[in-house]
């Protein structure tokens, strides 16, 4: 059971939290100093197939990207033009409301708990 707890934090710390880090960081940056953007939506998917974070396609710059729908579907039309925060040279796009926040402080909280259960793992007697 010991090894079960180590395991599991180490788990949480490496692929949750520090893999995962560089790229929210990268978002976090776009959120802060990206410049708008002006994307043509080419696929707006039908949400009552898709349930589960069903995704956008735009076209910016020749290139096609896709980000899931922040919205109702409804809202979207393929043709129509949509406004997102991007930085030159990566493939960051975000919604102009779009706020990362939320997700550094539950990231933060599972590094916490991770080092938590690799502690607890560590110092358990084996009772």
């Amino acid at each position: 059971m010991k090894i079960l707890f180590i395991l599991s934090g180490v788990f949480l710390l490496i692929f949750v939290c520090f893999i995962p880090l560089r790229r929210h960081l990268a978002e976090y940056e776009t959120q802060k100093n990206g410049q708008l953007v002006v994307a043509s939506i080419i696929y707006v998917p039908n949400c009552f197939e898709h349930r589960i974070n069903p995704l956008l396609e735009f076209s910016y710059d020749n290139k096609v990207y896709s980000k899931a729908i922040g919205k109702l579907c409804e809202e979207y039309r393929i043709g129509n033009t949509l406004q997102l925060k991007h930085t030159a040279g990566s493939d960051i796009f975000l919604y102009t409301d779009e706020s990362l926040t939320m997700e550094f402080v539950t990231t933060g909280f599972l590094a916490v708990f991770g080092i938590f259960l690799l502690i607890y793992g560590i110092v358990r007697n084996n009772s």
